[in-house]
């Protein structure tokens, strides 16, 4: 599936210039398609005894398509699902392992987290990028999980078909259930700004209708850090939010369930 790029062409990438003008055409051509197409090829050329040092330098250089937004922003329908994600501040939120994967013979430094493996996919220095990968991935389907590091933040995703890879001591994971999840947007059309009524409160709120949900607005900050502590706080007291990258800062929206639309009538 999504590692199918390299499949078969491992062992057969020499350092020429024409064999340069293939992985080029190949990699631009299908990383549109496969969000980690060019991951995938690193991996594999990783393995190879005798590398390309150009065939490296250019799938880095184009690895960045992954994270390309579409030509149009408002090209996601509204309707569509938004895969969600998870925000983990703490360590012990979650357990470090490697898996291994169809068509891929090395293993992989992956998370495990209520049940389900995700791989490593990248690491930033700022919250505003932790931020703007879960929101493009996420869009496009990818169930994120975005982690605090020493140095910033790490980001991975879902392997469905994985499974634990076998090492000389095995070692048995803990389960561990994260917190609620957690929806990135960038694009405006994904929502609609709305005022809600709520049981308890006789005056309405602001907030959002995203999807078939209402969310009511929590706070704005316009440090991407602080936005991803507080939602990650909220997350965990099982509280579902939704985080909106705008310009100038970030909105935290949290879910009302037993909201409706207000109505001046």
């Amino acid at each position: 599936m999504l590692r199918k790029l390299t499949r078969g062409h491992a062992d057969c990438i020499p350092s020429s210039s024409a064999s340069i003008h293939w992985l080029k055409q190949r990699v631009v051509r299908r990383v549109v398609k496969n969000l980690r197409s060019a991951k995938t090829l690193v991996t594999t050329l990783a393995a190879d005894s005798t590398p390309s040092k150009q065939a490296f330098a250019l799938i880095y250089r184009y690895r960045d398509l992954m994270l390309v937004q579409p030509s149009t922003p408002s090209s996601i329908a509204p309707a569509q699902k938004i895969a969600q994600c998870r925000l983990l501040l703490g360590r012990e939120q979650y357990s470090p392992c490697h898996i291994v994967v169809a068509d891929v013979e090395k293993r992989l430094a992956a998370i495990a987290l209520d049940g389900k493996f995700y791989s490593f996919f990248k690491s930033v220095p700022e919250g505003s990028k932790a931020l703007k990968i879960a929101a493009i991935l996420s869009g496009r389907g990818e169930e994120v999980v975005i982690t605090q590091t020493p140095k910033g933040y790490a980001a991975w995703l879902q392997e469905p078909g994985a499974q634990l890879a076998p090492a000389k001591q095995m070692r048995p994971i803990s389960p561990v259930f994260g917190p609620s999840p957690c929806t990135v947007l960038r694009d405006r059309a994904l929502f609609q700004p709305c005022r809600l009524s709520v049981s308890d409160l006789a005056a309405p709120l602001v907030g959002i209708q995203f999807q078939d949900s209402l969310y009511s607005l929590y706070r704005k900050e316009k440090n991407a850090d602080e936005a991803i502590k507080i939602a990650a706080k909220l997350s965990q007291h099982s509280d579902e939010v939704v985080v909106i990258c705008a310009k100038e800062n970030y909105v935290i929206c949290v879910l009302e369930p037993t909201a409706v639309i207000f109505s001046d009538d």
